[in-house]
Parts: C-alpha cells; sequence; structure tokens
C-alpha cells in the first residue's frame, strides 16, 4: 500500500525490506537502503540508498547485490527521474556495477541488473 498527498511532503508505505548496512571495520552503520519485491516477480525494486558518509554507496551497493541474491532474488532495478541533480554520478554508479538501461519515458531512466 501506498498513500501520496497532494502535494507530497512524505511518502508512507507498507510492506518494505530496508537493508542496513554496517561498516565492516566499526561495525556501525554506513547507510541503509530500502525496497520492495514487484509483484509477482523475482525483481528487487530499490527506492532508496541512503549513505551516512561519504564513500560508503558502493559499498552498501555490492553488499545489497549480495543479500538480494541471498534472499532468492534474481535482478534489481530502480529508476531515477533525468532532471535529478546528481542524475550523471548515479549513472556512472549504474555503470560501474553492471546495472543497464531498460526503459526512459516522462523523464524518468529505469536500470536493471540480473544477478
Amino acid at each position: 500500500m501506498s498513500l501520496l498527498i497532494e502535494r507530497p511532503t512524505y511518502h508512507l508505505v507498507t510492506d518494505r525490506i530496508v537493508f542496513t548496512s554496517l561498516d565492516p571495520d566499526t561495525g556501525w552503520p554506513q547507510g541503509v537502503l530500502t525496497g520492495y519485491q514487484a509483484e509477482g516477480e523475482v525483481r528487487f525494486v530499490l527506492e532508496h540508498v541512503i549513505a551516512y558518509r561519504p564513500g560508503a554507496m558502493l559499498p552498501m551497493l555490492r553488499d545489497a547485490l549480495q543479500h538480494a541474491r541471498d534472499y532468492g532474488f534474481r535482478c534489481i532495478s530502480f529508476s531515477i527521474p533525468d532532471a535529478f541533480p546528481p542524475v550523471a554520478r548515479l549513472a556512472k554508479v549504474a555503470h560501474r556495477l553492471g546495472f543497464t538501461v531498460f526503459d526512459q519515458r516522462e523523464g524518468w531512466t529505469s536500470w536493471v541488473r540480473w544477478i
């Protein structure tokens, strides 16, 4: 279930998966990733990547790929609005991690990686 307000200041959802990524050196959280299983599929849809420190995003995403595979997902997908300021940097990260573009429409680019 998802609830969006006319002028959304928040997004309230249920049935989400939250990966808390721990720094392997300190054991402290370095960030979280959220998403959900696409209905009727073995695809994990990544919604949010929140890194608590610079340099944490790549290790977090690598961990998420491994965990997704361990949980039986066959692929991970995500979408980025083309107007989002860091879209070029995020596209470089996506390519670096083996994601490919599978859809572009209405100002959004969608990516997928089979695992």
